[in-house]
């Protein structure tokens, strides 16, 4: 979690080891980056097996940053730096903890695309960026965005391309099987939004086709993987309300919504 303290500029990142340990331990000190580099801290992540910490810093904030991790045991900053150069974003942490996902640009851009993201690269901890090796996308657009989340058992994971050159910032998304990396597309590219989550053995879509204030449909793994786009609709649209977000804890689905909204 963040705690930024009296006096302090900057919310440094701190561990605490269960609900009822009070005992806060600083991660990382992200008033001491900014003090003497002007560096800030604008996202991170912790893997699942929480052995390491990935973070993005920037220069004063902009929208250049590098990817950095930490190894959270040992309070020891890694060598591994996704540098700023290639406008990287952080997308998941593989389950086992040994490396992560990330997009950036393509290599060899011309200075005015040198910020389109459009491939998704995978990096083992321990290595030097330039090792890293393209997952994915190396056939798109330059105006395409990629996003990327993987199940918690690690079996399976989920490819979004955002057409963001579009006006409706269509989407695609595919999924796909971890041990031999093969992949299908599961739904094809349409003037709407949808963005996919896994849970157990379904996967999940919150999409405003035909659906201004959102529905959120389902469809099991198994049969997306043979083929079988069976969507069935679990949270209709709803006239009085937008649905913004959702998640889920066990077998708790939880929403967001946005009510009165003019």
């Amino acid at each position: 979690f963040r705690w930024r303290k009296k006096d302090e500029q900057m919310a440094s990142l701190y561990m605490q080891d269960g609900l009822k340990n009070l005992r806060h331990v600083k991660i990382l000190n992200c008033n001491a980056l900014f003090n003497k580099n002007g560096l800030v801290v604008t996202d991170w992540s912790v893997s699942k097996v929480s052995n390491f910490l990935a973070y993005s810093v920037s220069k004063s904030g902009n929208d250049k940053s590098s990817i950095r991790v930490i190894d959270i045991k040992n309070r020891k900053k890694m060598k591994d730096v996704i540098p700023d150069s290639v406008y990287p974003e952080f997308e998941c942490w593989i389950p086992d903890g040994t490396g992560f996902y990330y997009t950036r640009n393509n290599p060899g851009a011309s200075k005015k695309d040198l910020k389109m993201q459009n491939k998704l690269y995978r990096h083992n901890i321990g290595d030097v960026f330039e090792k890293d090796t393209c997952f994915f996308g190396k056939n798109l657009k330059k105006t395409d965005r990629i996003g990327m989340n993987i199940s918690d058992d690690g079996k399976h994971f989920l490819i979004t391309v955002f057409d963001m050159g579009h006006e409706k910032k269509a989407t695609e998304v595919y999924l796909g099987v971890s041990i031999n990396k093969k992949m299908t597309k599961i739904l094809n590219k349409e003037d709407y939004l949808r963005y996919p989550v896994m849970h157990r053995d379904q996967v999940y879509i919150l999409s405003n086709k035909n659906a201004p204030n959102w529905k959120i449909e389902k469809a099991s793994i198994k049969d997306l993987l043979a083929g079988k786009k069976d969507w069935k609709v679990i949270i209709k649209e709803s006239k009085k309300r937008i649905i913004e977000s959702f998640s889920f804890i066990k077998d708790k689905m939880f929403l967001v919504t946005m009510e009165n909204v003019s």
